[in-house]
């Protein structure tokens, strides 16, 4: 059995695939703010690994996913495997022209779609950045779109205008209603408005492209601030962990 870590640019998932499908998911932390070695070992809770290899969706770089392979080592696993997007696996066909340039994050949760559903699908993970990606019946990977997620978009904001930022921290975030009235609430719901719409209108191109109804399934951090937003749509928080799943369980069989 493989350990499956979902390492993204602030935060660290763990699971264990189960045997009849899905994942047991034993939770995620700050590698940010806590380190590595402390998150891992928090997901971990004096679990003992006995030298059991780990597979990763890494989408944090380099040295982060170093650190993670010494951090699991540490507490006594083996060896970490980095998933990597292919021409085609797991009922998936990359629509890159180079899979290698599809994030490792993306090909997982388009793995976990494929569990999911045969259907028509819009894949969208709401973390750090906003990324969908659009799923063909069958598994045909169309292509997707990468924006800035809703805290980058408020940063951006903030580090780009002249007075934005202090009008934000002075106003609060608090009261935002359906029409903002102070600087704080704009940004933040201008954020989430930007986001809905690209959600919206990239299921809709997808729906034209197929000629049907196409399924919705959200991932990541903020993605509880979107569905409720987006008709039909399906939270599924750990999706990353189910397709790393599915991918684990073809390299052991």
């Amino acid at each position: 059995m493989m350990l499956l870590l979902d390492l993204g640019n602030t935060r660290l998932k763990a699971g264990w695939p189960l045997p009849g499908g899905g994942v047991r998911v034993l939770g995620e932390a700050s590698h940010r703010d806590r380190g590595m070695r402390e998150a891992l070992a928090g997901l971990l809770d004096g679990t003992d690994l006995e030298g059991r290899p780990a597979l990763c969706a890494n989408v944090a770089g380099a040295a982060a996913g170093k650190s993670l392979a010494d951090a699991l080592r540490e507490s006594g696993g083996g060896s970490l495997a980095f998933l990597r997007a292919e021409r085609e696996f797991g009922g998936v066909s990359c629509g890159y022209r180079d899979p290698s340039h599809l994030g490792a994050d993306r090909w997982a949760a388009l793995l976990g779609a494929r569990v999911l559903s045969d259907e028509a699908c819009l894949v969208v993970d709401a973390g750090s950045a906003l990324t969908l990606d659009a799923l063909a019946p069958g598994g045909r990977h169309l292509g997707g779109w990468i924006l800035p997620g809703l805290s980058m978009m408020v940063a951006a904001l903030e580090a780009r205008t002249g007075d934005l930022g202090k009008l934000r921290r002075a106003s609060g975030v608090a009261g935002a209603g359906e029409f903002p009235a102070d600087t704080g609430p704009a940004m933040e719901s201008g954020a989430r408005l930007a986001a809905v719409g690209a959600v919206r209108g990239a299921r809709d191109r997808l729906e034209r492209h197929c000629g049907r109804t196409a399924r919705l399934l959200l991932t990541g951090g903020d993605a509880a601030a979107l569905v409720e937003a987006v008709a039909d749509a399906r939270h599924v928080p750990d999706l990353v962990l189910q397709g790393l799943a599915r991918a684990a369980t073809a390299r052991l069989s």
